[in-house]
């Protein structure tokens, strides 16, 4: 399961829609950007409230009530049924010709004690029960797809994950150079990973995982929010949103509306 915002292919902008954040700046701190348009104190919030629910297995009384401040907090939010009972949170932002998906875990590994302070999500076949129910609808409309996954560690490098996009990679990367963010994304792949944006890769979806794999404190107790920080947040957001602007000014002429 996961919170995602669809943004149309042009004339939109990302709004504050990674909720993966953190406190505290450590020896390998991200570099900070050169711009300022991401909003990343609101997205440092959103973390803290989702850590301060404590675990949040899919399903649980603490995944429910995140759930619901969620659909609140992101633009047109509602819910999509997945089935088993669970849920998507589903927000949307105007724009023109075919949208593009930027999403995010917000549930938690069943670990007693794991608050996912970096990683909100759970990997293998029951952690992309969320993407495969939405891509299953979706994907033929869908212009690219954006996995936020593993961004805000303290050591934060992001390297190519091998299932994503190497074209849609490459624009991440030009983006990240232009707002003072490429030591971030190094020009180099890492292992491939069973993660949300294969339900769309696998049906043609021009999609990407932005994950830290390196991140030693992967399903422990130990992901909490001294590991993380705002830099490494910052970075990742306005690198995103660079990117996303790009893509909205080549797609903008002539498209059609979309909802």
């Amino acid at each position: 399961m996961h919170p995602r915002t669809r943004i149309g292919a042009a004339c939109a902008v990302l709004a504050a829609v990674i909720l993966s954040a953190g406190c505290g700046a450590g020896a390998g701190a991200a570099p900070s950007p050169t711009v300022d348009r991401f909003d990343a104190a609101r997205a440092f919030s959103d973390l803290r409230m989702q850590v301060d629910l404590g675990p949040r297995p899919a399903g649980s009384a603490a995944s429910r009530t995140l759930a619901e401040r969620l659909r609140r907090a992101l633009p047109h939010g509602r819910f999509s049924p997945v089935p088993g009972g669970l849920r998507n949170v589903v927000g949307s932002l105007p724009g023109r010709g075919r949208p593009i998906l930027v999403g995010a875990h917000y549930d938690t590994k069943d670990i007693p004690g794991f608050v996912g302070a970096n990683d909100g999500a759970t990997f293998l076949r029951r952690g992309t029960r969320g993407s495969r129910a939405d891509a299953a609808v979706t994907a033929r409309r869908t212009h690219s797809m954006v996995l936020v996954d593993f961004v805000a560690d303290r050591d934060l490098s992001i390297p190519r994950e091998a299932g994503s996009d190497p074209a849609l990679w490459a624009r991440l990367r030009d983006a990240a150079d232009e707002v003072g963010a490429a030591r971030v994304f190094p020009p180099r792949a890492a292992p491939a990973v069973l993660d949300d944006h294969v339900p769309y890769r696998t049906r043609g979806v021009p999609a990407i995982d932005l994950v830290d794999f390196q991140y030693p404190y992967w399903h422990t107790r130990e992901d909490t929010l001294d590991k993380v920080s705002p830099r490494s947040l910052d970075a990742v957001g306005e690198t995103l949103v660079a990117m996303l602007r790009s893509m909205a000014r080549e797609t903008c002429a002539g498209a059609a509306p979309t909802r």
